[in-house]
């Protein structure tokens, strides 16, 4: 499994990229926004089976990064992995979108095998398409 994070904790993202590695998965993190929208814009992240986003990042919020993903048709690698309240209306958005959003605070080898399994179900629906 491929995993890309944004997220502009460091500690997090360091933290998510060793274990998703010991665990046998490739990661790359980025703690910009900046950089990633011209990622985006360069279609570097189109290899990667997950996408994860913060919602609340210095200086751009989580939705315009996800909204430019779905420019690119890549909604549906995306994962939010925020810590705003429920009530907070870019949480509101997000939901709207009808991506996973999950809550900072979830169990790592929870959020794995939520991903290791919606890998296994999209595989299985291409081969009957």
């Amino acid at each position: 499994m491929k995993v890309f994070i944004i997220d502009d904790n460091v500690v997090l993202t360091n933290f998510l990229k060793i274990w998703f590695e010991i665990n046998n998965h490739y990661c790359e993190c980025s703690n910009n926004p900046y950089d990633v929208m011209e990622y985006i814009e360069k279609n570097l992240l189109v290899d990667y089976d997950y996408i994860i986003v913060d919602l609340l990042l210095n200086g751009i919020n989580g939705l315009d990064i996800i909204e430019k993903l779905k420019e690119k048709n890549m909604l549906d690698k995306v994962i939010v992995l925020s810590g705003c309240d429920e009530n907070y209306n870019i949480y509101i958005e997000a939901k709207k979108l009808n991506i996973p959003v999950i809550k900072k605070g979830i169990d790592i080898e929870e959020l794995t095998k939520l991903m290791e399994k919606h890998i296994v179900d999209k595989n299985k629906q291409e081969i009957f398409e």
